[in-house]
């Protein structure tokens, strides 16, 4: 990256912080580890403008120190709301790569000219990647819903699939067990942060 670039990108996001609320700020101030440094000074250089604080010292004090974690869970929630985008956009990227898994599928039934069940994956895939591709465009809950809709009916079929062959070893039945817990863990943790980045948004 060039210095024009990150001068630009730091004038942008000083740009940005203008726009948001003193809350906002102030969440950043409170989890200023979770950022890249020069984004810190400009959040601090912003709450001096409005008044948040009056010197740097006042970042000792209680309220401006990070927040205790909240209870474990399986679906953690990052502290701030770029935190959880990130997260977001991460799951994104890999549910676009298990949506190629129906389609490579298919090539193998097209090579076996098992046209109706190559059929049925490609339109499966293509499915699960536009869901993906519609949740990550407008986080909307309801593209969640219908991306986990979608996810347990293509689970029970594959685990079909798979015990339909006489000869399965067990390596095989555990590759199987791990995708689908990936799956499900990924697609109801997506409808956990969906729901979460569109009540911040209310």
């Amino acid at each position: 990256m060039n210095m024009n670039t990150k001068k630009e990108q730091d004038e942008a996001f000083e740009y940005h912080l203008k726009e948001i609320s003193d809350d906002k700020i102030i969440s950043i101030l409170q989890h200023r580890e979770h950022f890249q440094k020069h984004a810190v000074q400009a959040a601090i250089k912003e709450a001096l403008h409005r008044g948040i604080i009056t010197s740097h010292n006042d970042l000792i004090k209680p309220e401006f120190q990070p927040k205790p974690q909240g209870e474990k869970t399986l679906f953690p929630v990052a502290a701030t709301d770029a935190l959880t985008f990130g997260i977001f956009k991460s799951l994104c990227r890999i549910s676009y790569l298990y949506g190629l898994i129906p389609i490579i599928f298919a090539v193998f039934q097209y090579i076996k000219n098992e046209y109706l069940i190559g059929t049925a994956a490609i339109i499966t895939g293509i499915g699960i990647i536009t869901l993906v591709y519609k949740l990550e465009k407008t986080m909307l809950v309801i593209y969640s819903k219908l991306l986990l809709t979608i996810n347990i009916p293509v689970i029970l079929i594959s685990i079909f699939f798979v015990y339909s062959f006489n000869q399965n070893s067990a390596m095989d039945i555990f590759a199987l067990a791990c995708i689908i817990l990936i799956t499900l863990y990924i697609t109801f943790y997506l409808l956990k942060l969906s729901r979460h980045l569109n009540s911040e948004t209310v």
